[in-house]
């Protein structure tokens, strides 16, 4: 695997890691401590729906580009499924491109929205939390599935020129 390619999968594995881990156990925990402090003491934490909010777009968005190197998402099977080879290969970089127009042109949104969050100081009401910088970890996220989907149309293009792996 060439060495560019394997550290975009690696960085993926390990976004995927960190949402999947750190981010889930922070979700539960958050999630769990604000419904003893809401039921026990009738005050729950203000600022919990905000943050649980922002962890679930993280480890959403962190799990992408993992989720379609593991082949993890949804396609057609009953037609995929049928096919091998170059043909399977051909209808890999039709997904791939169209996966790669809708996912890049919100990744071109997510970074006007950056800085349009950062010049406009913008932050949740209740816990005045900044949100530029959550803007910037989707970003990473798209960034990253945009990325797997160009190695899936490169390692497609190998296997129809039958240099790449066959399935």
């Amino acid at each position: 695997m060439h060495p560019i390619a394997s550290a975009i999968e690696k960085t993926s594995k390990t976004l995927n890691w960190f949402g999947v881990t750190i981010i889930l156990s922070a979700l539960m925990a958050l999630v769990a401590v604000n419904v003893a402090m809401r039921y026990a003491f009738n005050a729950p934490i203000i600022w919990a729906e905000d943050v649980v909010g922002l962890l679930l777009v993280t480890m959403v968005f962190f799990g992408f580009s993992h989720c379609w190197v593991q082949d993890g998402h949804v396609r057609m099977t009953l037609l995929y499924g049928r096919v091998q080879g170059r043909t399977k290969a051909m209808l890999e970089i039709v997904i791939a491109l169209v996966g790669l127009f809708f996912w890049g042109l919100l990744f071109y949104q997510s970074l006007l929205d950056i800085a349009e969050a950062y010049k406009l100081h913008e932050m949740f009401d209740v816990s005045k939390i900044v949100i530029w910088p959550f803007r910037v970890i989707l970003s990473v996220g798209l960034l990253m599935l945009n990325l797997q989907f160009v190695l899936s149309i490169g390692r497609a293009c190998l296997t129809i020129a039958g240099r790449g792996e066959e399935e």
